[in-house]
Order: structure tokens, then C-alpha cells, then sequence
């Protein structure tokens, strides 16, 4: 039986089979690093050409850039879910290889370097890494576990381990002005 055809872009699509097939059978890969490793290759394809990769809107949550949506991978003939080592990790499996005529070799390079650094990385280790400047000014105060989008703006922003205040309320005021609040 068929699974129903998937409402992502085929760019994200190959750009997830790519990663499922580099962690193929390590039990480290999950949702997250997934998530991350998205989220950081549309951000240094952004930064280089001005528009993302994948055209996926990510989201501020609690444990850094998410969009809940990628729970449906698994609507993608070829990709599924699989049980992680615990209940809460699940784990992106693909049938197939990926695409090469989808995914340039400068977008796999991208992700390659994502990939080896959050590899061997625990979950709180990639969560805490993906709270830069784009995440930060975002999230804002929010306690909830979800956040309001990151705008693709953000992405030319560096990723300094904090940003200081003052740049922060500067950066969130010009966004206001402009229209675009993410609170």
C-alpha cells in the first residue's frame, strides 16, 4: 500500500534521506539531530545564497529550532520511523538513496560538517548548541515548549554563545518596526 503523498519540497525530502542514510544504523540519530541538522543547513545556505535550501520554516521551541511537521516524514514513500533506544526518540529510516540530482554537493558538504560535529553528541549537547542569535532573539521570554517562528532573516546573523542584551532588544525592536514580531 502507498503511503499518501508528503506536502514537503522535494529539496527537503532528499536533504532528510541524505541525513537517514549517513546515520544509517547508529542509535544516536534521532528527531533532533535531525531537526538541527536541517535547520543549520538551510541557515548556511541562507547566509551564502540569500534563500534557503528547503524553504521548511523552523520554530523557537524549548530545545532549539523545531516544526513538529517532520513527525509526517513518514508519509514520503521511502522514509519511515523507527523506534530509537528509548520511547522518546524516534529514529528516520530511508529504503532508498538520495537524489543526487536534488541535493548539490555544496548543501552535502553542509550537512556533512553537521553531521560529524552532533554525531557523537548527546541530546542536551545539540539542543544547547542550537541556541544562538536566530533561536535567542525568536524564543524572547517564552517559557512554553513551543516558540514562534525564526525568521529566515535571522540566518545572517553569527552564532556567538550569547548574544548580548543590548543588541538583542536593538534586533527585536527593528523587527517589530518592520512588522515581522516573533512574540
Amino acid at each position: 500500500m502507498s503511503k499518501q503523498s508528503s506536502s514537503f519540497s522535494a529539496s527537503l525530502i532528499e536533504l532528510a534521506t541524505y541525513i537517514a542514510n549517513r546515520f544509517e544504523g547508529d542509535s544516536r540519530f534521532g528527531l533532533l539531530k535531525l531537526a538541527k541538522i536541517i535547520f543549520f543547513c538551510d541557515q548556511e545556505y541562507f547566509r551564502r545564497h540569500g534563500e534557503t535550501f528547503t524553504d521548511y520554516h523552523f520554530y523557537a521551541w524549548k530545545n532549539g529550532p523545531f516544526n513538529a511537521s517532520l513527525y509526517k516524514l513518514d508519509q514520503v514513500d521511502h522514509l519511515t520511523w523507527d523506534e530509537g533506544p528509548s520511547s522518546q526518540q524516534r529514529i528516520l529510516v530511508s529504503t532508498r538513496a538520495f537524489d543526487d540530482t536534488v541535493i548539490p554537493i555544496e548543501v552535502r558538504d553542509i550537512a556533512d560538517s553537521f553531521i560529524e560535529s552532533f554525531m557523537p553528541m548527546t541530546f542536551d549537547e545539540v539542543s544547547n548548541y542550537s541556541h544562538g542569535v536566530a533561536w535567542q532573539i525568536s524564543r524572547g521570554e517564552t517559557d512554553s515548549n513551543s516558540g514562534p517562528e525564526i525568521p529566515f532573516s535571522l540566518y545572517y546573523l553569527g552564532e556567538p554563545e550569547q548574544l548580548p542584551r543590548e543588541l538583542e532588544e536593538l534586533l527585536m525592536s527593528s523587527i517589530r518596526e518592520a512588522g515581522n514580531d516573533p512574540a
